[in-house]
């Protein structure tokens, strides 16, 4: 079983997961396992007292299966009664190779295709050739949290029912990514003049009723 398991390189959709391996005992190597699985998220207030609506959690899901060289290349030995010795493991070549050695040899895979701005938690294992050998998941207990990733911009924005001094606006959400939804939030200023964030605006080509649809920028959450 292995040692410990640690997530690290956080990125919005993907981490890095790093672990320790054990004992071998009577496994026959074959694959490390690596699963992740998302945890819901209650409703409540975050630490900086923005709202979070709750989402649900899942199930384990494989995200890594990772065969080690060095292992198979001992496995086939073995198989054939050669000496361990033969091998050379970072240097050794006095028998089998020592707890530090393996603590040396850490083992590592992305995670990826996660949700961003939620929290995971993982798991890993050593297969070996007779499923009987194969070690129990060794779980992290602490959750691995995905970095926080600004939503898409809306698509098919469209401007309709203008008036003397109004006009309707409509729109299709986008991947939400992390936003937690709050509120839609539309501005609109005069073609030529600038964004609260100091953006001009350049005269976009105009919709079949003559109005600039680029006028109008929509975000929140």
């Amino acid at each position: 079983q292995p040692e410990d398991v640690f997530c690290t390189d956080f990125e919005p959709e993907e981490f890095r997961a790093d672990w320790w391996p054990g004992d071998k005992r009577d496994c026959t190597f074959v694959t490390w396992e690596v699963e992740a699985r998302l945890q819901p998220r209650d409703e409540g207030f975050s630490a900086e007292g923005l709202y979070e609506s709750p989402a649900p959690g899942g199930e384990w899901v494989r995200k890594c299966d990772i065969p080690a060289p060095f292992e198979q290349a001992l496995a086939q030995l073995q198989a054939e009664e050669a000496a361990i010795s033969a091998i050379n493991w970072d240097g050794h070549i006095d028998g089998r190779p020592t707890r530090h050695d393996r603590r040396e040899d850490q083992k590592w895979c992305d995670v990826e295709g996660l949700l961003a701005g939620r929290d995971y938690r993982i798991r890993v294992r050593e297969r070996c050739t007779d499923p009987h050998a194969d070690s129990e998941w060794f779980r992290r207990y602490n959750y691995c949290r995905t970095k926080t990733m600004p939503a898409f911009t809306p698509e098919n924005m469209t401007v309709q029912k203008e008036e003397m001094y109004t006009f309707e606006v409509s729109w299709d959400p986008n991947d939400p990514k992390a936003c937690i939804f709050q509120s839609w939030e539309v501005q609109v200023i005069q073609n030529g003049t600038e964004w609260p964030s100091g953006r001009v605006l350049e005269p976009p080509g105009s919709n079949p009723d003559g109005f600039e649809a680029d006028d109008v920028v929509m975000f929140g959450c």
